[in-house]
């Protein structure tokens, strides 16, 4: 019979490899998300989902990130294989790089994202988000420049308070989801050059709701009572130019 003290022993070293694995898979989402990050900062946008896929895989392959590309699965149903499916990229074994969503691909549990930016993706199925399975809460949000701004399949949710929509040319929604909205614009985000920082006169400025979030993508202090919507707070140099006045 175990003593209370093995149980207890026992018990927290599951508990600390437990918190092992979940710090080793957050790091590789870190490690992915920087490399593709980097592959966007060098290229741009513009290009197709090819040259994109193979940027990353030399990223990946300079970081020692491992991967396989356009990985064939056998699909099974009570152990019978109906089909097969290719996956775009399997990073380490651990994360899926899918062709649903073109720029982020939800599937079970439930998710929140604040301040998120989304632009001009066009892989998948080209919705910003695409909800699969379970449920999504966006806060604060831009949805530019896509064939759908979110797609969400039966039985699926998204919730979304703070949001900008622009030119996503087949429309906002796609599927027979539950899709539930609050304080949502339409208008030009007016994007730096880099294509997603805002500029003057861009329609998420101070459009915001108070999520609690103190800083933005690059570190810069957000306005938490009335933030920018999506990932960059505007932050503009005012210029004061002195009064000069002459007397005769």
């Amino acid at each position: 019979m175990m003593s209370d003290e093995r149980r207890i022993r026992r018990f927290n070293a599951g508990a600390f490899y437990g918190k092992k694995k979940k710090y080793a898979f957050d790091l590789l989402s870190k490690r992915i998300i920087g490399a593709a990050i980097q592959v966007h900062r060098e290229l741009g946008p513009g290009f197709l989902e090819s040259i994109y896929e193979e940027a990353l895989k030399v990223e990946f392959s300079k970081n020692q990130i491992k991967y396989e590309a356009q990985k064939e699965i056998a699909i099974r149903y009570r152990d019978v294989e109906v089909g097969s499916h290719r996956l775009d990229m399997i990073v380490d074994n651990q994360i899926i790089g899918q062709g649903f969503g073109a720029g982020i691909f939800a599937f079970g549990g439930n998710v929140n994202l604040l301040h998120t930016t989304a632009a001009r993706n066009r892989g998948g199925d080209g919705s910003a988000i695409n909800v699969q399975a379970g449920s999504v809460a966006l806060t604060n949000t831009v949805l530019v420049s896509h064939t759908y701004g979110i797609t969400v399949s039966t039985g699926s949710t998204a919730t979304l308070n703070g949001v900008l929509w622009f030119d996503n040319v087949s429309g906002n929604f796609a599927g027979t989801g539950s899709v539930n909205v609050g304080n949502e614009y339409t208008g030009n985000p007016a994007f730096a050059a880099d294509g997603y920082h805002l500029g003057i006169g861009s329609a998420a400025i101070e459009q915001g709701i108070s999520a609690g979030v103190t800083t933005d993508i690059d570190g810069e202090i957000r306005d938490v009572s009335q933030p920018d919507l999506g990932a960059d707070e505007a932050s503009f140099l005012d210029l004061y130019l002195p009064v000069i006045m002459r007397t005769f």
